[in-house]
């Protein structure tokens, strides 16, 4: 069944809205001019295409070439699918009367027999029978008539001028089984897009409004907001390595928030949080993606290795140990949308076991309190929905920001210093009681982290001189 099913082409809105396209459906997007609609039009098309339902693209605006090159760009190959046979792109002159293309519609229809029908723009198409009210329900009920005719989808796209959020399109509105309405605006100097979900027929839909982007080489990406009403669960309980940490907090489980707080003067990547994660990693062969707001990947992962060699393992096998293991993306806070926090989703199809975020006190500054912590408490219960651990390493920047984090959190751990500037660590589980960690309990913590990943890299080692025996 799913192989039958139209889709959107943009992995938020599949995952969102399943079944909104199953035929026969008629679909109206929406927007201000450059908010996206002929992208995600496109998109829909290009992706269905691909499955081997045939488009029919009809513009009135549009030049073939030009459109084809500027989606080429979003990885959408729009000439790749007419060449199979699959796309068919039709360009009505707008003096063309509403009867002739009507004519055409049908002609080719039945010449070429689509599944999906894209109209793009509406507006244009309608602007001749202004005061015709008669002929205006006429055209709107055949196009509602089409998607049963085809047995497939209608996709209609409309303008919607600068200040206005209401559609013009009179009785199809309310006879469309779906409405999304893209919109953009300016903020701190960036292009903010967002798509509202206006009507959906039939799909048990909390959401109205999600973020999104027009991302080159990728195409326009939505981020997914699939928020579960109730708490889930947590899952797996995992070996937490350090015996002394054990004796506070027992485990972790896939599903539950660690919170790693520091001072904002604090490097905490520099001075060894890289053996602790690798170290829990192997003993539990996870997978680990580690999303930074203050550095980039390779910055990161050199880092990483860095802080491996340092055990006295080789670069070759501390390399090899990091790839294995982790995952690394470097994100400029301020050069989001504020209403887009990462997820694992926009990157290569790798699984994730464990989500960290690095330096979200960034995206603190750069938000609203209010959408940080609406955003924040969104994307870790998703990530707890699909049994991901979440850990979060965040400065403490403010007692407002902590506070809040920290409510959140099954496991806190609090890193501090002395006026000496002797460190501490302090650790509680929700619900339980702060302990405070001495400097010979860290010492002995940091030893059997140091000798797990020991004990991975002599594994390795003997697979390298194994291999070097049966090739001989």
């Amino acid at each position: 069944m799913s192989e039958q099913r139209f889709v959107f082409g943009v992995n938020g809105l599949d995952r969102m809205l399943m079944g909104v396209l199953d035929p026969p459906s008629m679909l109206v997007i929406a927007g201000h001019p450059g908010a996206g609609k002929t992208t995600l039009a496109s998109s829909i098309c290009y992706a269905n295409a691909l499955k081997g339902f045939k488009c029919l693209y009809i513009s009135f605006q549009e030049d073939k070439e030009k459109l084809y090159k500027n989606m080429k760009n979003l990885n959408i190959d729009l000439e790749r699918i007419e060449f199979q046979g699959n796309l068919k792109f039709a360009r009505f002159p707008v003096a063309l009367s509403v009867d002739d293309v009507v004519l055409e519609i049908s002609n080719l229809i039945l010449s070429y027999n689509p599944r999906l029908i894209i109209v793009d723009s509406m507006n244009v198409f309608l602007s001749g029978l202004v005061g015709n009210e008669v002929k205006r329900a006429w055209l709107q009920n055949y196009f509602y008539e089409l998607s049963k005719q085809i047995n497939g989808v209608v996709v209609l796209v409309s303008e919607l001028p600068f200040g206005e959020e209401r559609l013009q399109l009179g009785a199809i509105e309310f006879i469309a089984d779906a409405i999304l309405i893209l919109k953009h605006r300016v903020e701190r100097g960036l292009l903010i897009r967002s798509l509202e979900i206006r009507k959906i027929r039939g799909a048990p839909l909390h959401v109205a409004e999600v973020p999104f982007m027009i991302v080159e080489g990728v195409g326009l990406y939505v981020q997914p907001m699939e928020i579960p009403l109730m708490i889930p669960s947590e899952a797996t309980e995992l070996d937490v390595v350090c015996s002394e940490l054990k004796k506070v907090i027992r485990s972790v489980r896939l599903g539950e928030i660690a919170y790693v707080s520091y001072p904002p003067d604090a490097r905490i990547v520099e001075i060894g949080i890289a053996p602790v994660l690798l170290a829990f990693a192997i003993a539990n062969n996870l997978k680990i993606m580690i999303i930074s707001f203050k550095y980039s990947a390779e910055t990161f992962r050199n880092i990483f290795v860095e802080q491996i060699i340092n055990l006295g393992i080789e670069k070759d096998i501390a390399t090899k140990i990091v790839d294995e293991y982790v995952e690394f993306i470097g994100i400029n806070p301020f050069a989001v949308p504020p209403g887009y926090y990462p997820t694992p989703s926009l990157q290569r199809p790798v699984y994730i076991d464990v989500v960290v975020f690095h330096g979200p006190e960034a995206r603190y500054i750069s938000m609203k309190y209010r959408d940080y912590i609406t955003r924040f408490f969104d994307v870790i219960t998703r990530l707890k929905s699909e049994r991901k651990l979440n850990i979060t390493l965040a400065a403490r920047i403010s007692k407002k920001q902590y506070n809040s984090d920290t409510s959140f959190s099954d496991v806190v751990i609090k890193i501090g210093f002395t006026k000496n500037g002797k460190a501490y660590i302090k650790v509680w589980r929700k619900g339980g009681n702060i302990y405070k960690l001495t400097i010979n309990e860290i010492e002995t913590c940091y030893s059997e982290v140091a000798e797990k990943i020991k004990t991975k890299a002599l594994e390795i080692r003997q697979k390298v001189v194994n291999q070097k025996q049966t090739n001989q």
